[in-house]
This record gives structure tokens, C-alpha cells and sequence, in this order.
């Protein structure tokens, strides 16, 4: 011990309890954050069947633990709790200027000068709608909060209230239990490759727009994984431009979705518009093929939403193709309109089966009754990020609908809003 109990104050005993605790604190963190201790833990909930009792509850507690740190390393970024990335000032700056600006314009607040142009006008009008989804969404939210918990109790051993960085991991693996889908199974019906065929047999349907495969006309590629497709109206038969397709991760390149446009089209120097559709799917191993978990599955369908939003814009200059968040002159709240309408896709079960190809192992085809069993439950997963997301978007309104800044500093407003919205 650092100091002789017998002899110390209770000032010197609480001071060694505390230096105890840190020290076991630090003791933990280096284990939890050793990558082979995290490879260990990996390994060892892959293969929890033969685990008894205690050592799940064991193993639950470390990967309890694992979400924690994530989380809290997560929202503490730019916060008070790292001083030389503390964010506080630049936001207290930023609404400063953001006022300053509005007043000089002569609206009353920033959310008035910022929704002045845009196809919600007023923040009146998008009060009205936030308000609306909040009496629908914070019942439905506090009924499952009992649903979760239950669950959280029953099959992943945590006892007491639920915390956020639980609620992101417990809220989807209580809706897969509640409709009995296994994802990853799933995942073996979205084989990379035909459900892009698929998805491009949909818009044809949707949107009479068709896709042809012309990777072998000689066209240069960036790499021999990639395709290209010419895409045209089929309703006039318009030549809408190509579509360089690379989806797969790879070493030196650089890692997530992303839609590109390349180039836009001018017809009188013979060039037609390019789009780049840039992914990150695991490649193929041996016989087996690429698959698409259903968080990637969204993400493709999102991009392939903004590659068709590219190559059916009929505007000749690039600024003004799709709107361009966060200039002020474009309408970029409809930015993600089109593509969000692509990637829900998934919540409808026709939609989601005609999506799917035959499971690879099996042959076997994915049923309605699957489809929609995991629609339903790849929606009830969504709640509290929908939820968390409807807080942020209040919060947000809230803050910059203020006439005068200094009415409330920032963390303050935070700190009352998240407590109304997650009591």
C-alpha cells in the first residue's frame, strides 16, 4: 500500500482506495485492449457452446466490457475529457458566426436563415414534423426498453438498467431473436455479383432503366475485378452513360462505399458521363463467393441509389448534377432521398426475395415467409437509432432556433434534452 493504514487519516485511506481503483482500472484496460486478449474473446464466443454457466456470464462481462470502452472512446471525442481536442469552443464559435451571419442577413435566428431556401422553409414546419415522429416513436421506444431488457437478462446474462453503448448492441440481437433470423445464414442468399443483378433488374422494372454488362469491349479498367456497364433509358432509349463498378476491399485501396461522379457528359466532344461505384466487400476465398452481411447489403443499395441519381440528372455541369451538401445554394436536404428509397429495399419482403439468389450451400431459395421474417426484424433493430437520430435532429433545431445564443450554453441544453429523451 502507499501509506501505513494504522497509522493514516481517513483523508490517506480514501486517497489509497482511489489509487487502487485506478490501478485496477489501468490493470483492466491494458487486457481489454490487447489484441491478442480481444482474438481470445473472438475466439471463444464463436465456439461458446460447450461454456458453462459462469463462464458465459464471464465471457458476456468482457465483451460487455469491449462495447463500453468502444463507446465511451466513441462519444468522448472532441469532448471535455480530452483537453487538447476539446470541441467546446468551436461550437460556441460556430454559433457565433452562424448568428452573426443570420442577424446581418436580417433573419432572427440561424435555423431561420439556414431553411430559407430549402423545401422545408420555416423551422416551424420542421418543429411540426419532429414533434410528429416523437409522439409516434418515444411510446413505441419506452415499451421495448422492457423488451430489451428482458432479453438483455434471458440470453445475455446483464443484469440492471440497459446503457446506450448496450442498447446499440442489445436492440438488433433482441429483434433477430424475436423473428428468429440468423444473419449471418442469411448472408448466404447475397452473394455480391448476382444480387447487383438483381438490383439493376428492379430499377429496370421500377424505372425502365437498363443495365449491360460491356466490361469485355476493350474499356480500361483500374483493376481486373471491376466492371463496366452502360446504363440507358429504355422508355426513349437515351444512352444515360457507363458505370465503373470496383466493389472489392483490397490491399491500397481505400476502404468503404463511395459514388463518384467521374465525369458528365458533352456531347459535342463525342464523351459521355462515368460514374464510379467504389465498395468494400470481402472478395471471393476459394469456392466460396463474396457476401453481403445486411448492413452492407443497405450500403450497396444506398450507393446504387446515388449512381442512378447521377446518370439520370440531365444537368451538363457537375455543381449542380445532385444537390452537394453543404453548400448553401443547393437543395441538399433531398440529397438522400432517392438512394434511402433504394436501401429500404430490404424492409419489403417482395423486394428483399427478389433481391436474394439461392442459399449457396444449400440451393435452397429464399422464402417469403423468410423475407419478410427478417424485414421485420432488420426493421424492430433500427428503433433506437431512429430514436437516437430524432434526439440529435431536436437537440440540433433546438439549439440554433435560439434568437439570442447566450439564451443556454450548449452541454446545458444537451445535457437536459438527452435526459428528457432517455430518462
Amino acid at each position: 500500500m502507499l501509506t501505513d493504514w494504522p497509522d493514516s487519516s481517513k483523508l490517506l485511506l480514501n486517497a489509497d482506495l482511489h489509487h487502487i481503483t485506478v490501478m485496477c482500472a489501468r490493470d483492466n484496460s491494458e487486457k481489454l485492449t490487447n489484441a491478442a486478449f480481444q482474438d481470445a474473446i473472438k475466439e471463444l464466443y464463436e465456439k461458446k457452446d460447450g461454456l458453462n454457466e459462469w463462464q458465459l456470464r464471464l465471457l458476456e462481462w468482457y465483451i460487455l466490457e469491449l462495447r463500453a470502452g468502444a463507446w465511451e472512446k466513441w462519444i468522448s471525442k472532441a469532448s471535455f475529457e480530452h483537453d487538447f481536442y476539446n470541441n467546446s469552443i468551436n461550437i460556441e464559435e460556430l454559433r457565433h458566426n452562424n448568428d452573426g451571419l443570420a442577424k446581418t442577413l436580417g433573419y432572427a435566428s440561424v435555423s431561420e436563415h439556414r431553411l430559407a431556401n430549402k423545401m422545408a422553409s420555416s423551422p416551424d414546419t420542421v418543429r411540426s414534423f419532429i414533434q410528429a415522429l416523437e409522439r409516434r416513436i418515444r411510446p413505441v421506444f419506452m415499451d421495448r426498453m422492457e423488451a430489451w431488457r428482458d432479453f438483455a437478462q434471458q440470453k445475455l446474462f446483464m443484469s440492471g438498467d440497459l446503457l446506450p453503448h448496450d442498447l446499440f448492441y442489445v436492440c438488433p440481437k433482441e429483434a433477430e431473436a424475436h423473428y428468429d433470423v440468423n444473419t449471418l445464414n442469411l448472408m448466404n442468399h447475397f452473394p455480391f455479383w448476382p444480387t447487383f443483378n438483381n438490383a439493376t433488374t428492379l430499377l429496370n422494372q421500377l424505372f425502365n432503366i437498363e443495365f449491360t454488362d460491356i466490361t469485355n469491349s476493350g474499356l480500361e479498367r483500374a483493376h481486373p475485378d471491376a466492371k463496366i456497364f452502360s446504363v440507358k433509358d429504355n422508355k426513349d432509349g437515351t444512352h444515360l452513360g457507363r458505370l465503373y463498378l470496383d466493389p472489392y476491399a483490397r490491399e491500397n485501396k481505400h476502404s468503404g462505399w463511395n459514388t463518384l461522379l467521374a465525369r458528365t457528359a458533352a456531347p459535342e466532344r463525342g464523351l459521355d458521363k462515368i460514374v464510379y461505384l467504389i465498395g468494400s466487400v470481402v472478395p471471393p476465398v476459394h469456392d466460396a463467393p463474396s457476401l453481403l452481411h445486411y448492413e452492407q447489403l443497405q450500403d450497396f443499395l444506398f450507393q446504387l441509389g446515388k449512381v442512378v441519381q447521377l446518370l439520370v440528372s440531365r444537368s451538363p455541369y457537375r455543381d449542380i448534377s445532385i444537390p452537394w451538401a453543404p453548400f448553401y445554394a443547393s437543395d441538399w436536404d433531398a440529397a438522400d432521398m432517392f438512394p434511402v428509397f433504394c436501401q429500404f429495399f430490404v424492409t419489403k419482403p417482395g423486394l428483399l426475395q427478389a433481391l436474394s439468389s439461392p442459399d449457396y450451400k444449400s440451393s435452397a431459395p429464399l422464402s417469403y415467409e423468410q423475407a419478410e421474417c427478417a424485414s421485420l426484424a432488420l426493421s424492430r433493430g433500427t428503433l433506437f437509432d431512429t430514436y437516437r437520430t430524432l434526439f440529435w435532429a431536436d437537440f440540433d433545431l433546438t439549439l440554433f432556433e435560439m434568437e439570442e445564443r447566450k439564451q443556454k450554453f450548449w452541454l446545458d441544453l444537451y445535457r437536459e434534452m438527452h435526459k428528457e429523451y432517455f430518462p
